[in-house]
């Protein structure tokens, strides 16, 4: 799915918990991470592991944004008080 409105209302609709986007983060994303989140409904990205893109989908609200280099998406949630895992 590319992220578009009906993807996003079909997903409301169904009353899914999570929904997974994909594609290029346009300005349009915002709006459907509000309309899912005032839904209930958690939000991943699929994938960036470019730091600037990681920091965008987060200010926008996205959940979970999947990742391939996992150093570049901890750094960036540690800038938003994410602590990493610590599994001593």
């Amino acid at each position: 799915q590319s992220g578009k409105w009906d993807y996003v209302m079909a997903t409301m609709e169904m009353q899914a918990d999570f929904i997974q986007l994909r594609g290029l983060v346009t300005e349009d994303y915002r709006e459907y991470i509000k309309a899912l989140k005032e839904a209930g409904v958690r939000v991943n990205y699929f994938g960036t592991d470019d730091p600037v893109e990681l920091t965008t989908l987060w200010e926008m609200g996205v959940d979970f944004p999947l990742v391939n280099d996992i150093v570049p998406a901890m750094l960036v949630g540690e800038s938003f008080g994410i602590p990493p895992v610590n599994r001593d």
